[in-house]
């Protein structure tokens, strides 16, 4: 089973100001985190940048960006049985992130930040995972 990347300090005290910042807004109610399924929350960094993934109550991966102030949070779409994994690279022009999950279909999927914008959809690494 994957597991989300849990080793980033401050992950779940900046979730947790995420969620005490949006207050009554609707957004927290509707990302709702699955921590009682064990979906902890994954995050990276590039040292200015920060990402927190994680899986809603839709299933979908949903992140939210810090650079001096929180963004809204997003979707990325797919369908998650588990909790995400990220991965930063700075290159020295780009930061990249590749985030992963366990699909439905207990498969490995992938979706990757090119740096300027997202691949257009999650991609399928096969394997099954139990």
């Amino acid at each position: 089973m994957i597991k989300a990347r849990t080793d980033i300090s401050g992950t779940n005290a900046a979730l947790n100001n995420t969620k005490a910042m949006n207050g009554t807004s609707g957004v927290v109610e509707r990302v709702q985190i699955l921590e009682s399924k064990g979906f902890a929350p994954a995050a990276c960094s590039d040292g200015t940048t920060h990402w927190v993934f994680v899986v809603g109550t839709d299933q979908a991966c949903w992140y939210k960006v810090y650079s001096g102030s929180w963004g809204s949070w997003t979707s990325l779409h797919g369908a998650f049985s588990s909790g995400l994994t990220a991965y930063c690279f700075n290159n020295g022009t780009h930061t990249l992130i590749w985030v992963y999950g366990q699909g439905l279909n207990n498969q490995l999927w992938q979706r990757t930040w090119s740096g300027t914008a997202w691949d257009a959809a999650w991609v399928d690494l096969g394997g099954n995972i139990d």
